[in-house]
């Protein structure tokens, strides 16, 4: 494991300016929150939208290959049934990053209105799935490469507005960068956005890269997908420059963290050489939000202003919505050490002073492990507990205490309760399975 400082900056972003100069008549817009998914580790933006007056909870997520509804809602539409009969539904096995796998989704070939931020959106085609069951959301929105509507991202308040892109006029000069849009396949994506990595002793990496945005990701800046042959220069860079760098013990992941001066943030940039469903370089939220982004989907343009936004992703989406109701620890490939992430605010580890990107080496007196993580935070119940930790090469101490109510199975999402049921009718008693309380920490 590497530790050496770095500084990670974008070209062409100069000004801190908020809210980008954009001329409009009628403006219209939906206020959006961030919503965190502890089963697979996404943050999404979630906002409310409307199909056939039915009100819905919505993930607006730009990495979904199409709408998608849930098929509760989608059997109250009048002409599904129709739909069906006359052959226009097939079934596809499409990839979806949230689900980090190829998943089977009916299709139907016909369009539907989507309205949301005060207007109304068309789609040509849909999804149904369970998306209850599976997501818990009732409809997956992306941005479609029919529409022709300018889509302003205020991540500094968190706002989304939707406008006529026929009749309103961008002031270009107000902006820090402008980039040409362009869909690959379904997945929105920007030409040749330029990078300027720097690291030490004054060294500076300068990249163009074709960016896919993806709105609904794991707290990654960028993501270099697909073979790692394609990287081999961006990567080496990293590994001498990154103020942390680590592989997965599950995955063939590798993490490079990054201290950005100009952005103000940590930034987290991944090489991901799994299946991926596309070889693309991923813009994901912890570098889109520290931005306001106008999407001009008729010019096919895209401008983006820095905006003031300041702190580490984590905190921010927690000040907008996200609840983090644990800790994750991530397993060093050599199983040394694992680094802390999605650390909630109201975890006694958060009190005790744990921060994302720690370096876990220690459990009490015992070096860390991921089979004793799991022991130790099972057996030790309301104790004092202590975790040794580098921040940046500097080792700490977190002392906390830690309640614990329920036995975890293992690396999943819920626990069996110690408690059991008296026995009735000369049954023995079942355990019960129960959600995970505020003070669960994963390992996996």
């Amino acid at each position: 494991m590497k530790i050496i400082g770095a500084i990670l900056s974008i070209a062409l972003i100069c000004s801190c300016s908020s809210r980008p100069d954009i001329k409009t008549g009628t403006e219209l817009h939906a206020n959006f929150s961030y919503r965190y998914d502890k089963n697979s580790g996404v943050t999404h933006i979630q906002l409310n939208a409307e199909i056939d007056s039915i009100c819905l909870n919505a993930l607006l997520d730009t990495g979904c290959p199409g709408l998608v509804v849930d098929k509760r809602i989608a059997s109250k539409f009048p002409k599904l049934d129709s739909i069906r009969l006359s052959g226009g539904m097939t079934v596809e096995d499409v990839f979806y990053s949230y689900s980090k796998r190829k998943v089977r989704w009916k299709l139907f070939h016909d369009s539907i209105d989507v309205c949301f931020a005060g207007d109304t959106i068309r789609y040509d085609k849909f999804f149904v799935a369970d998306l209850q069951k599976e997501y818990g959301v009732d409809v997956i929105i992306n941005i479609p490469d029919s529409d022709t509507h300018i889509w302003y991202f205020d991540f500094e308040n968190c706002r989304l507005d939707l406008i006529d892109g026929y009749k309103e006029l961008i002031c270009a000069e107000n902006f820090d960068l402008t980039a040409d849009v362009y869909y690959n396949d379904c997945y929105l994506c920007l030409k040749g956005f330029p990078f300027v990595f720097c690291g030490n002793n004054d060294v500076t990496l300068s990249e163009c890269f074709d960016v896919l945005i993806d709105t609904g990701t794991y707290g990654i800046s960028l993501a270099m997908i697909g073979d790692p042959e394609n990287h081999t220069e961006e990567k080496s860079f990293f590994e001498d420059n990154s103020i942390l760098h680590y592989e997965e013990i599950t995955s063939t992941k590798t993490y490079h963290i990054t201290d950005s001066g100009i952005v103000k943030d940590t930034l987290i940039i991944s090489f991901i050489t799994s299946d991926y469903g596309f070889d693309e370089v991923v813009a994901g939220l912890g570098l889109l939000s520290k931005f306001n982004i106008i999407f001009d989907l008729n010019e096919r343009k895209a401008y983006l202003k820095k905006n003031t936004v300041e702190e580490d992703f984590y905190e921010y989406v927690q000040n907008h919505g996200a609840s983090y109701s644990g800790i994750t620890m991530i397993p060093f490939k050599n199983d040394s050490a694992a680094v802390a992430i999605d650390v909630g605010r109201n975890m006694p580890t958060y009190k005790a002073g744990l921060r994302n990107y720690d370096i876990v080496t220690h459990l009490g007196d015992n070096q860390f492990t991921d089979s004793y993580a799991s022991r130790y935070f099972r057996h030790y119940k309301d104790s004092l507990m202590r975790l040794e930790i580098k921040r940046f090469g500097e080792k700490k101490d977190i002392k906390f205490f830690w309640k614990f109510e329920h036995i975890p199975e293992g690396c999943g999402t819920e626990y069996k309760s110690r408690k059991v049921s008296p026995k009735r009718r000369g049954r023995p008693a079942k355990a019960k399975t129960v959600k995970l309380d505020s003070y669960y920490t994963k390992i996996c």
